[in-house]
């Protein structure tokens, strides 16, 4: 709950600071899709490989999100949930 993996075609180095925005899919108990957009600002963690390298297409990023919310870690936690459910072999068991 308190951060977030992506993939980059640029390397970001550990421990900067950037601003993000990402879109957390729920499903409500009516059915309908609902999109929560959150904007936040994150730090750097880890990025693999940890140096530039021009075979590499993709970056494996993790981040860290530098500010509390309780609405987030509400729907991040109701995404997972659903995801499981939909999904019982799915990583976030």
């Amino acid at each position: 709950m308190g951060g977030i993996r992506f993939f980059s075609p640029q390397m970001l180095d550990v421990f900067t600071m950037v601003n993000i925005a990402f879109e957390v899919p729920i499903t409500e108990k009516d059915g309908t899709l609902v999109m929560h957009v959150f904007q936040i600002p994150v730090t750097v963690l880890r990025c693999e490989p940890d140096e530039p390298d021009d075979d590499i297409e993709e970056y494996d990023i993790a981040l860290k999100f530098n500010d509390l919310s309780d609405e987030r870690d509400r729907v991040l936690g109701l995404f997972m949930l659903q995801m499981h459910l939909f999904d019982p072999e799915s990583e976030f068991a």
